[in-house]
């Protein structure tokens, strides 16, 4: 969980509690790595496509991920399913 009034300014940007779906943790790692490695706004990070791994296949955000990038998965062996995500 993280919400505001956090001494990380990250974490205090954000200024929410994450609650929700199965994949919760997912959103939420991908917006803090976001924000923290990639130097983004919370918004920015919360835009990126969102992907889960709850053991096979791969979910990932219908039309979000690049052709090159699901190609190199598939090579891979990665088992993929591309459908709509919502929180």
């Amino acid at each position: 969980m993280a919400w505001g009034q956090s001494p990380c300014p990250v974490l205090g940007e954000l200024g929410i509690l994450f609650s929700g779906s199965g994949t919760v943790n997912h959103y939420t790692a991908k917006t803090l790595y976001g924000m923290l490695n990639w130097g983004m706004d919370a918004q920015t990070a919360i835009n990126l496509p969102n992907f889960g791994a709850l053991g096979a296949p791969t979910l990932l955000e219908d039309n979000r991920f690049p052709a090159g990038t699901l190609d190199w998965l598939r090579a891979h062996d990665h088992e993929l399913t591309e459908r709509t995500i919502t929180s």
